[in-house]
């Protein structure tokens, strides 16, 4: 009986042995697993502020977009209207070039008549001097067959 008795004290150290060495396992285990529950804690956190600045920025960067695309936007219809006003104003030059046209080819044609009538104008002088000029000797005729037949001599002025 001592030897079933020994042999049951061994068997029992035995297990005593295994289960300390288990238990031991068991606590590296669950300091292992705890471990990586708060590592995994501060993984989510860490990834939750992420996701919290990426959702704000990404909120920012769509409202940038928004506000650009209202630039563009009021810019294009800005853009439009000065399309409007240079077609509008090419239309005016046109009309305007088309008028300046018209009122030069009046202009040469009223420098022409100018240049026309003041050559007229020295051919009427040239006339208007020769006539002159006879007037002055028809007035010389004049005078001296007046004294002529005032001194009671020949009455006709040619001869």
């Amino acid at each position: 009986m001592a030897a079933e008795l020994d042999a049951e004290r061994k068997r029992h150290e035995s297990t005593t042995a295994k289960l300390e060495a288990t238990l031991t396992e068991l606590a590296t285990v669950r300091a292992k697993a705890e471990a990586e529950r708060e590592t995994h804690a501060e993984q989510r956190k860490r990834m939750a502020e992420e996701t919290h600045r990426t959702a704000e920025r990404l909120t920012r960067i769509h409202t940038e977009r928004d506000e650009a695309q209202k630039k563009a936007g009021t810019a294009q219809a800005a853009a439009a209207n000065l399309r409007g006003q240079i077609e509008a104003l090419n239309g005016r030059m046109a009309k305007q070039e088309a008028e300046i046209k018209r009122l030069q080819a009046e202009l040469d044609t009223t420098r022409a008549r100018i240049l026309e009538l003041t050559t007229e104008n020295g051919k009427a002088n040239g006339q208007l001097e020769a006539l002159r000029a006879q007037i002055a000797g028809q007035q010389e005729l004049i005078k001296d067959f007046s004294t002529s037949r005032a001194r009671g001599g020949k009455t006709d002025p040619i001869g």
